[in-house]
């Protein structure tokens, strides 16, 4: 959980970081982030979305899950976050 306990701007900061690493040095980040933000979110490359219970919802490329929750009929309004 690199984010917990930041402000969002710092989450941002940190998260943007590794992302230049894994961008650079070609290795592969895990982490557990809860609630991003929608700049945050679209950092990662795949994500594995949870839903109460630990039941997981999404697991895929971050640019499908919105085309993916919109197939199972929820549509997302213009600027929000699909990890919300």
């Amino acid at each position: 959980e690199p984010t917990s306990g930041l402000d969002s701007s710092s989450a941002q900061q940190v998260m943007s970081s590794l992302r230049s690493l894994v961008e650079r040095d070609n290795v592969t980040v895990t982490a557990a982030i809860h609630q991003p933000r929608k700049g945050v979110f679209e950092l990662f490359d795949k994500v594995i979305l949870l839903s109460i219970g630990g039941k997981m919802v999404y697991h895929g490329d971050v640019k499908s899950a919105r085309d993916y929750f919109y197939s199972l009929g929820y549509t997302l309004p213009s600027g929000e976050n699909v990890a919300d």
